[in-house]
């Protein structure tokens, strides 16, 4: 019998293990974000870029594709240190969806204070009251920033973005696509469609997605595992 519960422990476990390995596969939905379509539905996952130089390129270069906002937003850059309302880098703003600058625009991350391994922290500007006035980057036209990253960065917490691979062009090898939803969380219009600005992201940069779900399954994984381990100790 004692063998019998050991064994059927350790299967549990395995699945679990295995379970949690499988949700970072099937916990997104198809979100093809080089194909704008209003109503494209996707999985959020809280991507976020890190600064990633390599020997022969410390360069970032931004591009804004295609988006079927009905608001104007653009986009900001923040150092991890630092995300309060004017400690914008590089310029402001970088980026707009509506109206010029699109890009390609390139900035050299070490050249505003990252160090390698740093996350670069880009949020948007979203102005719902499409006046024409937005054009000239004026941070108070705004009603609210929506970040990148982690859904406690945004007031109410909520996650505003969606990132794929994209294909780089020269000079760059390493592309990266980063949808924005700019309705938040407590907006009941919200469609999460994640096409309201949309960027390629090239050069010096790594990716990391979070999967809550899969490292909670991973943990009871671990869990059982222990427990099975201290059953067998004591028997």
């Amino acid at each position: 019998m004692g063998q019998i519960t050991r064994w059927f422990s350790g299967v549990i476990a395995v699945v679990i293990l295995v379970g949690g390995a499988m949700v970072s596969q099937a916990s997104a939905a198809p979100c093809n974000l080089a194909v704008v379509i209003e109503g494209l539905a996707c999985d959020a996952n809280a991507a976020s870029l890190f600064y990633s130089p390599i020997p022969t390129n410390e360069d970032v270069r931004i591009t804004a594709q295609a988006n079927a906002a009905f608001f104007d937003s653009f986009l900001v850059l923040y150092h991890p240190s630092n995300t309060a309302i004017g400690a914008e880098l590089g310029g402001l703003p970088l980026l707009f969806n509506h109206g010029a600058p699109l890009g390609p625009i390139t900035i050299t991350p070490s050249a505003l204070g990252f160090l390698a391994g740093e996350e670069l922290i880009f949020a948007l500007y979203v102005d719902t009251d499409p006046d024409g006035t937005f054009a000239d980057g004026v941070i108070a036209d705004a009603e609210y920033r929506v970040f990148m990253g982690p859904l406690t960065r945004n007031t109410p917490n909520g996650i505003q973005n969606h990132l794929q691979s994209g294909t780089p062009l020269p000079p760059f090898d390493i592309a990266f696509l980063v949808g924005f939803e700019d309705r938040l969380t407590s907006d009941p219009f919200r469609d999460s469609d994640f096409n309201d600005h949309i960027f390629l992201f090239e050069g010096a940069l790594r990716q990391q997605i979070p999967n809550p779900g899969a490292l909670w399954l991973l943990g009871i994984g671990l869990i059982g595992l222990a427990i099975g381990g201290r059953y067998r100790t004591r028997r």
